[in-house]
């Protein structure tokens, strides 16, 4: 018997931004979304936030769930959780629940983890590599 290996993130997407391709201003997208290319501005996705190894990203990012493995300038807010591939390169504060990073990746900023209560500041600055 064979065994399929699920994945993650959502296995469809509902927009994918190729290499190439450059968004600018605010940018909204119901589902999940995949930016390989470059974005400047606000960038809000219903479903997951998939920013590829190839995408320079200058924006907020916000989604449940915002997975990392390119270059990305802004902050991050997530209802669910935030994941940084080894490839990531995030320079910007985070507010999530949950907040994974593989090694290799590279932060620059702080972190913030929501509260029923209000936000829970970490003061640290935090660099895996």
């Amino acid at each position: 018997m064979r065994w399929k290996r699920r994945d993650t993130v959502a296995p469809h997407p509902t927009a994918i931004i190729t290499e190439g391709s450059e968004l600018d201003g605010k940018s909204s997208f119901n589902g999940t979304v995949i930016l390989n290319g470059r974005a400047k501005g606000d960038v809000h996705a219903t479903g997951t936030l998939i920013v590829g190894e190839s995408a320079f990203i200058e924006a907020q990012l916000r989604a449940p769930v915002i997975v990392i493995a390119g270059h990305v300038v802004g902050n991050l807010t997530a209802t669910e959780r935030v994941e940084f591939r080894r490839s990531a390169h995030v320079v910007g504060d985070l507010e999530a629940p949950v907040f994974v990073i593989e090694a290799g990746a590279v932060f620059e900023g702080r972190t913030t983890r929501p509260t029923p209560e209000g936000p829970e500041k970490s003061d640290s600055t935090s660099s895996a590599g």
